[in-house]
């Protein structure tokens, strides 16, 4: 699959509703909102969703926030895996593209781009989950998602 953050813009919280009204504030975004974690199939399906940290959290730091993600990539059998951009960190569970000065810095990376050798570019693995929330928000529906 492939593993993405989203960014649902909210209103802004009252003080009332969070005791940190500025962590739900995204300077990237210039909104208010909240960051959502998914996994995607091919088909545009959700394998997972979930709204899991104040909007301007990190994607690495909003996975690490969410157990049940957590638990279901790091549960993955031995060479399955997920695809993820350059967010997130390189583990035998999440495949991230190398760039920049980043490539090759670490024996540890090294070791498992040999053991893996991808043949896909993974530039590009935010697509699914990107169309399937726009596909969502389209329809005006995030707030309805039960899982």
């Amino acid at each position: 699959g492939a593993l993405d953050g989203f960014f649902q813009r909210t209103n802004q919280p009252t003080r009332k509703e969070t005791k940190n009204v500025t962590s739900y504030y995204s300077g990237h975004y210039e909104s208010y909102g909240v960051n959502c974690q998914a996994i995607t199939a091919s088909d545009l399906g959700f394998l997972h969703f979930s709204v899991c940290a104040p909007g301007s959290t990190y994607d690495n730091v909003a996975f690490d926030h969410d157990e049940d993600l957590k638990s279901l990539v790091y549960s993955l059998p031995r060479g399955l895996y997920v695809v993820a951009d350059a967010a997130y960190t390189l583990t035998e569970s999440v495949l991230v593209p190398f760039t920049g000065a980043h490539r090759f810095d670490s024996a540890s990376s090294l070791r498992l781009l040999e053991r893996h050798q991808p043949e896909m570019l993974l530039s590009s693995t935010s697509v699914p989950t990107e169309s399937a929330a726009q596909l969502i928000t389209l329809r005006g529906s995030v707030e309805n998602l039960d899982s």
